[in-house]
């Protein structure tokens, strides 16, 4: 974790949506922790794996099209590798047998 805490995250989410003011960038922040670590401790519980699977694919793209429309640009997208994760997140929505 290269920002350190919490209030630094919040920093880093107003430099990838510099529109964004301090207070709706920390409700993003926020947001998106919550929503991100619901989606990894259902995969890690095993509940509804695939629609975890499937939402956590979606919260990648949403990601690598946010930082990909800011100034940090399509290199961070890549160096962060969130559409290789989103494509494994897919491949487990679509081996997983959710009967």
């Amino acid at each position: 974790m290269s920002w350190g805490d919490f209030q630094h995250f919040v920093t880093r989410v107003q430099t990838y949506v510099p529109h964004a003011s301090p207070s709706l960038a920390l409700v993003v922040a926020w947001f998106s922790t919550v929503l991100d670590s619901a989606l990894a401790l259902g995969l890690l519980i095993g509940v509804r794996t695939r629609t975890m699977a499937i939402g956590s694919a979606i919260l990648l793209v949403g990601y690598a099209l946010v930082v990909a429309m800011s100034p940090a640009g399509l290199h961070a997208v890549f160096a962060y590798g969130f559409f290789g994760l989103a494509g494994a997140s897919m491949l487990l929505a679509a081996v997983v047998d959710d009967t």
